[in-house]
């Protein structure tokens, strides 16, 4: 969930940022993790994993190189399924993300 809301913010999709948020929410996500997650290599409250899959989300969004040595840390954490299911999830969030910046559609944000 995480590396769809970083996504979201680094391609500033409001629409998927209230969806994600909310259903972070919903899954018991902590309130000060979401508000967090924008500085999240300054802030000690994600775990060296989350770390790995906030960096490859922000290279793959960025659309920066992957070099070996960030790829050997990914493979220490991730076995080579979750490896492969998070790089397609991150990019079909910047799918939808793109999507959803096209088509415009309405922003809803719940207040809880």
């Amino acid at each position: 969930m995480k590396v769809k809301l970083r996504a979201s913010q680094l391609n500033q999709c409001a629409y998927c940022l209230a969806m994600h948020s909310a259903q972070a929410l919903d899954y018991g996500e902590n309130i000060n993790r979401l508000i967090a997650l924008s500085a999240w290599q300054d802030t000690p409250i994600y775990n060296d994993k989350e770390r790995a899959a906030l960096a490859l989300c922000e290279k793959l969004t960025l659309s920066q190189h992957i070099d070996d040595d960030f790829y050997l840390t990914l493979a220490k954490l991730f076995d080579q399924q979750s490896l492969v299911t998070l790089t397609v999830a991150i990019n079909a969030i910047n799918s939808w993300n793109r999507i959803v910046k096209m088509f415009k559609p309405t922003v809803e944000f719940n207040e809880r």
